[in-house]
């Protein structure tokens, strides 16, 4: 995989709508993010409604795929270059996000679960 430019943006209104408009202009045929306690889903959502090839992967395969590649150190200029790899190698599928209404029952049900 070549050397691929690397951004960041602050997880707020603003920046994602920002980000969704450069991602737009690159024409990406995947888009990974790893599942963040649901801190991920105001972007995932508005890449989405964008019409962007967006998933979301559980950050367990990503760390066993980082392990497997010997890469142990941890910074957000690796984790994206790691992301990007598993992305390359294993090929995870686009899949629709749940509806707002599906979220919140899951995340009741993930809440009360914990009791």
């Amino acid at each position: 995989m070549a050397e691929a430019e690397v951004w960041t943006a602050l997880n707020e209104q603003s920046a994602i709508d920002k980000l969704v408009e450069r991602l737009l202009t690159t024409s990406p045929q995947l888009i990974l993010l790893e599942a963040t306690g649901r801190l991920e889903m105001a972007a995932a959502g508005a890449m989405a409604a964008a019409s962007l090839p967006v998933t979301i992967v559980n950050p367990r395969w990503v760390k066993s795929f980082a392990k497997a590649a010997g890469v142990v150190a941890k910074t957000d200029k690796i984790d994206a270059r790691i992301i990007a790899r598993f992305a390359e190698k294993m090929g995870p599928k686009v899949r629709p996000l749940k509806d707002e209404q599906t979220q919140e029952l899951e995340a009741l049900l993930s809440r009360d679960a914990k009791w």
